[in-house]
């Protein structure tokens, strides 16, 4: 970075260039056109060459030089020591001009920058992902910044999608309807719909419907059991509990019922009244559901793993929907449904075989306990199981080392010393 030095009539009629230090040099001549001289606008010093040198108190840190590297100041250059021209601690660096303005200006630059990215990229999706939300959640629920910002993040990135592919979308579709017939294209459009209709119902599947599951199944067994004990358990319980299902968290102790009129109605929520939020419950159910994933596929070589690989194998956009179905979604269902089902008939056939009648709030009990009692029955059952197959192997192998191994030693006889006559 610099500028080139003027020529003047003297040096082009005396055929000489002094240079900045006085000297005078011969300027080069090229195709009868005289150069000048390049003159920088910065200046070269001798700088610290890492941070690790320590520079005492009262000296320069920086050492003016020229280009040859040779001090400007008029002192003793010496090859060691302190600025030393052959210390391998400092190094020759060139300064630009208005260094420390530069400098400057570009740190301001990244702070203005980080800031407007900082308020375009969190900021905008923030507050359109709150006025979203806000038609159709109402006034007395709030919901979590974090759902507003997702919401917000995901609807620009749509629309700038859409509107940085809106031309090469629409250039794609005509030509492909001008180069189809009428019959091809019907086909092929039948047979795109039917794969859309195929993500559609894996991906939900996979997203939303079994993650929704998995955490209805973790609130039914495990939550809510806790919560009614705990809150049966306190002088100020209510006599009927009830279980509502919320998506976000309200900002009132409140609930929303629905008089004869059809004017909602806002009661005070009793102590005991669990609420399911659904959710953070959908979002714990599909985390779950991808550390499963993660573990199902570690172990290679099993069956489930290579038909979750034969899903997604001819790609994302065309998965084989008949082995999801079959290997994963139909199993997956009916298990959800035996488990979320059963507790439940089975704790009223219960109080219906024993013929009392229950008040609600022992009513709400027992359909909340059936669920963990279940679980433990289950679990005592499947203990009892792996207990007696443990006692039978036990037994097998006390049965292997005592008899057999006693009949083969029996049968091997007693041991003949030399000559062939017995030991005694």
């Amino acid at each position: 970075e610099g500028h080139y030095v003027p020529r003047i009539w003297s040096r082009f009629v005396t055929g000489e260039e002094k240079n900045e230090e006085g000297d005078e040099t011969p300027p080069s001549v090229a195709g009868g056109i005289m150069s000048v001289k390049f003159r920088r606008d910065g200046r070269y010093v001798r700088a610290p060459a890492s941070d690790q040198v320590r520079i005492p108190k009262g000296r320069e840190v920086f050492l003016d030089v020229d280009e040859e590297n040779t001090r400007l100041d008029g002192g003793p250059d010496e090859p060691q020591g302190m600025h030393g021209y052959d210390n391998e601690q400092f190094t020759r660096v060139y300064i630009p001009p208005w260094f420390r303005l530069r400098i400057g200006l570009f740190i301001a630059g990244l702070w203005a920058f980080a800031a407007a990215t900082g308020v375009g990229a969190t900021i905008v999706p923030l507050l359109l992902g709150r006025q979203m939300s806000s038609i159709s959640v109402p006034d007395e629920l709030r919901m979590n910044d974090i759902y507003a910002f997702s919401i917000g993040v995901y609807s620009l990135g749509a629309l700038i999608y859409c509107v940085l592919h809106y031309e090469a979308a629409i250039g794609r579709v005509r030509s492909f309807l001008s180069s189809q017939t009428v019959a091809s294209a019907t086909r092929n459009i039948r047979r795109y719909t039917f794969r859309a209709v195929k993500v559609l119902y894996l991906y939900t599947s996979f997203t939303i419907i079994l993650p929704s599951l998995l955490a209805l199944c973790l609130e039914l067994y495990f939550i809510i059991p806790l919560h009614t004990y705990y809150a049966t358990s306190s002088p100020s319980s209510p006599s009927s509990p009830q279980s509502t299902i919320s998506a976000f968290p309200s900002t009132h102790n409140t609930k929303t019922t629905m008089t004869t009129a059809g004017a909602p109605l806002l009661v005070s929520q009793a102590p005991s009244d669990h609420v399911i939020h659904i959710i953070q419950d959908w979002t714990l159910g599909l985390l779950y559901l991808r550390i499963g994933t993660s573990v199902l596929l570690t172990a290679r070589h099993t069956r489930l793993a290579r038909a979750l690989r034969a899903i997604v194998l001819p790609g994302w956009l065309n998965p084989n929907a008949a082995l999801a179905t079959r290997v994963f979604i139909f199993p997956l269902a009916l298990a959800f449904a035996l488990i979320l089902l059963g507790p439940s008939v089975l704790a009223r056939a219960a109080v219906r075989l024993r013929g009392v009648e229950l008040d609600p709030a022992a009513r709400a009990r027992v359909h909340r306990y059936a669920y963990p009692v279940c679980a433990a029955c289950c679990g005592g059952a499947w203990a009892g199981v792996v207990l007696v197959r443990a006692v039978r192997g036990w037994r097998r192998r006390i049965r292997d080392e005592v008899y057999l191994i006693g009949e083969r030693l029996h049968n091997f006889g007693e041991r003949r010393g030399v000559g062939g006559e017995a030991k005694t």
